[in-house]
C-alpha cells in the first residue's frame, strides 16, 4: 500500500558459491502502470488510451546497507505516493550489487501498488482483440473493491465507440507537415449493475471497423475502464501515425 514499507532481503554468493559479504548495494524504483491483474486474468482495467509514460518516474534507493557476513542484507522500501492513473501501479524495484573491482550484478523484483479506489474490469469473449465483421461483440464485466474482493457495483453505464482516424494538413515555417485527428461516433449504449457472483455480459453487434468499449461508475470519482478491439480481418501495421497507409 502507499506508504507501506515492504522489507525486501538480498542473498548474496560469490561464483564459487562462498558468501558475498561486506559489498554494497545500490537500485532504484521505477513506476509503471499496467491494465492487467493475475488474480483476474483476462480482465482489463482502466482507460486503454490513457498515456502512461512513467519513465521518469524513478526514485533512487538511499542508505542501503552492506551485507553480512552470510551475504544477505535487508532493507524497507516504500511508496510514497503514486501518479493520478485509472490503471493499476506496479513497483519494479532494481537492486545491484558491486565487488570490490566494480563489476556489479543486477536483480529486479516487481511490487504490485494496491489500489485505492473501486475498480472496473472487463474481459473480452474473444481473442487477439478482433472479432469477425458482421459479428457481435462481447464482454463480461465485473467490479473489484480496494481489496481485490469481487463487489456489486450497481449504475454502470457503458457505451461502444467506432473509432476513425484521419489526418489533417497544415503549413507552418513554409513547410508541410500532417497530423492524425481521431474522432469516435457513438454505435450503442446502456447500463448494467456489476454482481459479487456473476460476470454481467454486454453484447453489440458491430460492422467493419475499429471500435473501444468503456464502463464507467455511477459518480464523478468513480472508477472507468476501456477496452479497444476491431472488426474484420485486420493486419497490425509497422506504423499507423502516417497518412500513406489505407485501412482496408
Amino acid at each position: 500500500a502507499v506508504g507501506e514499507p515492504v522489507r525486501l532481503v538480498v542473498n548474496g554468493r560469490l561464483l564459487y558459491g562462498a558468501p558475498a559479504s561486506g559489498l554494497s548495494l545500490e537500485g532504484e524504483v521505477s513506476l509503471s502502470t499496467t491494465t492487467e491483474w493475475d488474480v483476474y486474468p483476462g480482465y482489463r482495467f482502466g482507460l486503454a488510451d490513457e498515456q502512461d509514460d512513467l519513465s521518469g518516474n524513478v526514485t533512487e534507493l538511499t542508505g542501503l546497507p552492506l551485507t553480512d557476513e552470510d551475504g544477505r542484507a535487508e532493507f524497507p522500501v516504500s511508496i510514497d505516493a503514486i501518479p493520478s492513473t485509472t490503471r493499476f501501479v506496479n513497483a519494479e524495484v532494481r537492486v545491484r550489487m558491486r565487488e570490490g573491482a566494480g563489476r556489479a550484478v543486477e536483480r529486479t523484483v516487481d511490487i504490485g501498488i494496491v489500489p485505492d479506489t473501486d475498480s472496473i474490469g472487463i474481459r473480452p469473449e474473444f481473442s487477439g482483440d478482433e472479432v469477425p465483421e458482421g459479428s457481435t461483440a462481447r464482454f463480461r464485466v465485473i467490479a473489484v473493491g480496494a481489496d481485490g474482493e469481487r463487489k456489486d457495483l450497481s449504475g454502470l453505464s457503458w457505451k461502444l465507440e467506432r473509432i476513425e482516424r484521419r489526418y489533417q494538413w497544415y503549413r507552418s515555417n513554409n513547410s508541410w507537415n500532417y497530423e492524425p485527428v481521431t474522432t469516435t461516433t457513438k454505435v450503442d449504449a446502456g447500463t448494467i449493475a456489476a454482481r459479487e457472483d456473476e460476470e454481467v455480459l454486454i453484447s453489440s453487434p458491430v460492422t467493419w471497423g475499429r471500435y473501444r468499449l468503456e464502463v464507467t461508475g455511477a459518480s464523478a470519482d468513480a472508477p472507468v475502464s476501456s477496452v479497444e478491439f476491431s472488426a474484420g480481418w485486420f493486419v497490425e501495421a509497422s506504423s499507423t501515425e502516417t497518412p500513406d497507409g489505407l485501412e482496408i
